[in-house]
């Protein structure tokens, strides 16, 4: 289950990605199967920055409450310094959870749309909850954003995995480096 979640939301983030660096605006997330075939890696440098490491955490409240505490940046780290895009994913190495930040990377505060999505996946009593925003409900602040740094803080409100009925708010943290 771990690996296809992993995959799942590498997946999306870079569906999410191949979106914000073409001209349409179209987010098409795989499904919760997975099944997209084998993802391609890529090294740091040159075209997605220097990206390596990294870590990011997240404080769900409402009608569950959880904190996350990711360690690892996903591979693969796709990230263009700006003017360019990202398709960031952070995950646990000690058990489920994930953060993935995907499409335009630029500094300051950034709404979620179909061109800037935010999902967070959490695990709470044996329930996998997948909590994606695409229309506005999260603010992603960017405050570093260099050839070899990314980070910056997120504060989403109403979400809710489509299917399921919760409806939960996330504030965190993240930071991607070279």
């Amino acid at each position: 289950m771990r690996t296809v979640h992993r995959k799942l939301v590498v997946s999306f983030a870079i569906a999410a990605f191949a979106v914000a660096c073409s001209s349409s605006a179209t987010v098409v997330a795989p499904t919760r199967s997975g099944k997209l075939g084998e993802l391609p890696t890529t090294s740091p440098g040159g075209a997605t920055g220097a990206l390596s490491t990294g870590n990011a955490t997240v404080h769900i409240t409402g009608a569950f409450s959880a904190d996350l505490t990711l360690d690892t940046l996903g591979a693969p780290a796709i990230y263009l310094p700006p003017p360019g895009a990202s398709a960031l994913a952070w995950t646990s190495s000690s058990g489920p959870g994930s953060l993935a930040i995907a499409g335009p990377t630029r500094a300051g505060t950034n709404l979620t749309s179909t061109a800037l999505s935010v999902v967070v996946t959490v695990q709470v009593s044996g329930v996998t909850y997948t909590l994606p925003s695409t229309s506005g409900t999260c603010t992603v602040t960017v405050t570093q954003e260099a050839a070899a740094t990314f980070a910056g803080t997120l504060s989403c409100h109403g979400l809710h995995d489509p299917t399921r009925p919760a409806i939960v708010d996330a504030q965190g943290t993240f930071l991607a480096s070279g």
